[in-house]
């Protein structure tokens, strides 16, 4: 199931930040694009762990 990416504005931020399910709030992105690459490596990731518990 692929990680929910939550857009933001934190009031005095000069840009919206974009944060993945699941890490931590202050390891946020300024960039969607950035925020989507994380999601995809950490569903890569969470895949290749299932696999391997098989």
């Amino acid at each position: 199931m692929p990680r929910k990416i939550t857009k933001s504005l934190i009031p005095g931020a000069p840009t919206h930040h974009y944060t993945v399910e699941g890490t931590h709030p202050w390891d946020y992105h300024t960039t969607q694009e950035a925020a989507e690459k994380q999601a995809a490596e950490l569903d890569a990731q969470d895949k290749g762990d299932a696999e391997g518990r098989r």
